[in-house]
C-alpha cells in the first residue's frame, strides 16, 4: 500500500511539471513569435463559420496543422488557417488565441528561404508589426485573396 501512495504521489508531481512545462513554452512562444502583439490588434473572439470559410481554394473548410513562420517562429504542424472574406484567421493550439488578420494589412510578399523549402514573407500592419512566413503550398491559397482585396 505504500508502494501505491508514493507512486501516486509522484505521478502526480510529474504531471504538474509537465503541465507548468507547457504552460511556459506556450508563453515563451507567444512571446517570441510576437503573437502576443498580434493579438492586440487583429484578435479573433470567434471561429468563422463554414458559410464564412467558402472559397475555391480552401473548399469551405478550415486547414489543420499546417506549418509557418511568425517572426522568428517556426510552427510545425500547429496552426490552423482559414480564408474568409474579412482576412486571413489563424489558431494554434499553443498560443490558444486566434488571429483575424484583414487582407489589406498583409504587405507584399518576398520570397525567403525556410529551411528546406522556398517561402514567402509578408509584413503584417502599417506600420509593420510582425512578419509571417508562408510554405509555398499555402502562399498560393493566401495570394488569390490578398491580391483581390487590394
Amino acid at each position: 500500500m505504500l508502494y501505491f501512495f508514493n507512486f501516486l504521489i509522484i505521478s502526480t508531481l510529474i504531471f504538474f511539471v509537465v503541465l507548468a512545462t507547457y504552460y511556459l513554452y506556450a508563453q515563451h512562444l507567444t512571446k517570441a513569435s510576437g503573437w502576443d502583439v498580434l493579438t492586440i490588434h487583429y484578435r479573433a473572439y470567434e471561429k468563422p463559420t463554414d458559410e464564412q470559410l467558402k472559397s475555391e481554394s480552401l473548399s469551405g473548410r478550415m486547414l489543420k496543422s499546417q506549418s509557418l513562420m511568425v517572426g522568428p517562429t517556426f510552427f510545425n504542424k500547429s496552426i490552423s488557417i482559414g480564408a474568409t472574406e474579412d482576412g486571413l484567421y489563424l489558431s494554434s493550439w499553443f498560443t490558444r488565441r486566434a488571429l483575424l488578420i484583414p487582407w489589406y494589412d498583409l504587405g507584399k510578399a518576398k520570397e525567403v528561404n525556410m529551411g528546406n523549402q522556398r517561402g514567402y514573407a509578408m509584413k503584417i500592419g502599417d506600420p509593420p508589426i510582425a512578419t509571417i512566413t508562408f510554405p509555398m503550398q499555402l502562399y498560393i491559397i493566401v495570394r488569390t485573396f490578398t491580391e483581390h482585396k487590394r
